[in-house]
């Protein structure tokens, strides 16, 4: 360190710098700290495997995401049929009376307690799933990029929040709509018994 202060000194004063000179300047001047790169202890047969495992582990969670999305469609169209089935029978003409209102009211309640319930875990799966998805992309581009092992992955490239966020808007603009549907099919069981039996004589 004592060295380098009179080589600065003599190049200013000087004002003329030789190649040689430059390549000193050069030398004093850089960072002290450079990028870690790739751990030379570790073969590239190394690397390149732990990288296919990552890129099959995120094949298969690619498809546990897409029997989710299947699973949560069949839940969503299930309950819709079955809702609708209820809501025709106590609108048409029928031997239900008034005072039996309760009966296709706790049927319908009973089938949006299940739906509910089998979605929202349905649901909360499918999204801890993309996250960890999302993550494990991110790994898999940095250890392609840099060319080391998913354990050398020191600080992890956080996934798009933006993305994170509108995933949970969805969620939960979905289990609004599927409760205000149930509400309003409850409200029916007794509304369209008990204003229509006057009519039916």
């Amino acid at each position: 360190m004592n060295n380098q202060a009179p080589l600065r000194d003599q190049v200013q004063m000087n004002g003329i710098i030789r190649p040689s000179e430059r390549e000193e300047m050069r030398l004093l001047n850089r960072p002290t700290t450079e990028a870690p790169g790739p751990d030379l202890n570790i073969s590239p047969d190394q690397v390149q495997k732990d990288i296919d495992e990552l890129d099959s582990i995120n094949q298969k969670q690619e498809e546990r995401i897409h029997k989710l999305e299947t699973k949560a469609l069949q839940f969503t169209n299930l309950y819709f049929v079955f809702q609708g089935v209820i809501l025709t029978s106590i609108s048409s003409p029928t031997h239900v009376k008034c005072h039996h209102w309760y009966v296709p009211f706790i049927l319908s309640l009973i089938a949006a307690l299940f739906n509910v319930v089998s979605l929202l875990g349905t649901l909360k799966k499918y999204l801890r799933y993309k996250e960890e998805l999302d993550q494990n992309h991110e790994d898999f581009e940095e250890m392609k990029r840099d060319r080391i092992t998913r354990a050398q992955v020191n600080k992890r490239q956080k996934p798009d929040p933006y993305k994170q966020w509108m995933r949970w808007v969805f969620y939960y603009a979905g289990i609004v709509l599927i409760v205000g549907f149930s509400v309003v099919i409850l409200y029916g069981c007794r509304a369209l018994l008990c204003t229509t039996e006057p009519s039916r004589g």
